[in-house]
């Protein structure tokens, strides 16, 4: 009986992980839709840039 108990947990771990993958397909979609990814992309690289910048008093 725990063997079928077994596999149906591991079952039911493979369909969780397929349910997040095509709902972080999904989401990647709609980033991409609405140019979102581009700019979060831009940000993630320019922000720690601005920040060091601004601690070494560049900028203001």
């Amino acid at each position: 009986m725990q063997h079928w108990a077994d596999h149906g947990q591991g079952l039911r771990q493979i369909a969780l992980v397929l349910a997040a993958t095509a709902q972080a397909q999904s989401l990647l979609e709609s980033l991409q839709r609405f140019k979102l990814l581009e700019a979060l992309l831009f940000l993630s690289f320019s922000l720690p840039c601005f920040l060091e910048l601004e601690q070494r008093g560049f900028i203001r």
